[in-house]
């Protein structure tokens, strides 16, 4: 079911006892290839608890860190606006700590770099990732990053995450260096049929169901194009646009 978002509905609540949602970032990095689009994706281990050997896109929860990382360049304005709506941290910086998460994410399980060469002085940070992405020579590139959904996991999980869903697209250009992480395995391009076919969590393939009807209808991704969110309400699936 489809409809306006209200703010006055109970959206990711905490009752009976469920565990609260965490704010995280997925990021799907889209590759044009004539008329063939593929989608970087991996699958996580059977060893994890949350959504084990699922072909997932990159991403994660949000750190401490991603607040305060710098940026070549900034979200766009229509961006940043759909990403303050239902949420009571707007002004916290929660959309940009949101866009960079996904791109923290993004290089720690794949290792591809998702910004631009900057020859300043590199900036510090404690965090590994971000230390690591700028010893490359890099800043993040908010600018290209659009907002395609936003979910929240349904109460009974034994990991709940608000997430948000970017994407972008990718010329073939982006580096790509070697990284520790093994959340994510054999990170490859597929294309949408064989995504298709793959064991995909719910959730991920009402997303890519999602992306390619606005694709079909807008194929540039345009920033104020209208983002579903999935949540449950009163025990019960909703879509919202935002």
């Amino acid at each position: 079911m489809t409809k306006p978002f209200s703010f006055s509905e109970p959206v990711g609540e905490k009752r009976n006892g469920a565990i609260r949602p965490k704010p995280a970032a997925t990021l799907i990095v889209l590759r044009r290839e004539g008329a063939t689009m593929r989608v970087l994706m991996g699958r996580r281990s059977d060893r994890h608890v949350f959504m084990p050997g699922k072909l997932v896109f990159p991403g994660g929860r949000v750190e401490r860190a991603d607040y305060r990382a710098p940026a070549a360049s900034e979200l766009d304005p229509e961006v940043e606006a759909k990403l303050a709506l239902g949420t009571k941290r707007a002004g916290e910086g929660l959309g940009r700590a949101l866009a960079l998460a996904a791109i923290r994410e993004t290089f720690e399980e794949t290792g591809y770099l998702i910004g631009e060469k900057t020859r300043a002085a590199r900036p510090r940070s404690r965090h590994p990732s971000w230390r690591a992405f700028h010893e490359a020579g890099y800043l993040p590139d908010l600018a290209p990053v659009r907002l395609v959904a936003r979910a929240i996991t349904p109460p009974g999980r034994p990991r709940r995450f608000d997430a948000r869903f970017f994407v972008l697209f990718d010329d073939g250009g982006m580096e790509r260096v070697a990284t520790t992480d093994r959340e994510l395995l054999d990170p490859r391009w597929l294309t949408f049929d064989e995504v298709d076919e793959a064991d995909l969590p719910l959730i991920t393939r009402r997303v890519l169901a999602d992306l390619a009807g606005r694709l079909s209808r807008d194929p540039e991704l345009s920033p104020g194009g209208s983002v579903p969110f999935h949540f449950m309400h009163y025990g019960r699936g909703k879509i919202a646009i935002l």
